[in-house]
């Protein structure tokens, strides 16, 4: 398994993927915009600021991992934030979502942050395996995520 930097060839995989985990999370019956989500797939590929990596193994794309950074709201210092973070449902458990996020701490580190911030906002694994993985790789749980689902 290799984790390599998204090729516009992989943009039909990973909004395919993107659609996938909204189905299957908390965003369930929200509607999805695929020309949103290829629009941007292509800034994070592109943009300096943004991390945007696939797992691949054995040709196929098995998870992928959007971030970027930003300055805190109340500094200058530069944070590193997932925006999105997923994995197929058949490599689950498996070393790809530790090995993505490893890759992608090693870039926000060359990027010169001073923080990194990975959240669970899905409703899916909350208090399971992945929180544990998380703190065995030094992040520290701050907060909780609250959710209101308005009628749309």
């Amino acid at each position: 398994m290799k984790i390599r930097p998204v090729t516009p060839l992989d943009t039909l995989v990973c909004v395919d993927m993107a659609a996938r985990f909204a189905g299957e999370s908390a965003y369930a019956g929200l509607p999805v915009n695929e020309e949103k989500l290829r629009t941007l797939a292509a800034r994070y590929a592109t943009q300096p600021e943004c991390y945007f990596r696939v797992a691949e193994e054995d040709g196929w794309i098995v998870g992928m991992l959007l971030g970027h950074t930003t300055p805190f709201i109340f500094g200058d210092a530069l944070l590193a934030e997932q925006l999105f973070w997923y994995v197929t449902p058949e490599r689950r458990g498996s070393s790809v979502a530790v090995r993505m996020l490893i890759d992608f701490a090693a870039w926000a580190e060359d990027q010169g942050v001073a923080e990194i911030c990975v959240g669970i906002t899905t409703g899916m694994d909350i208090d399971g395996p992945v929180g544990g993985v998380l703190e065995r790789l030094r992040f520290k749980r701050t907060g909780s995520i609250y959710k209101l689902r308005m009628e749309v």
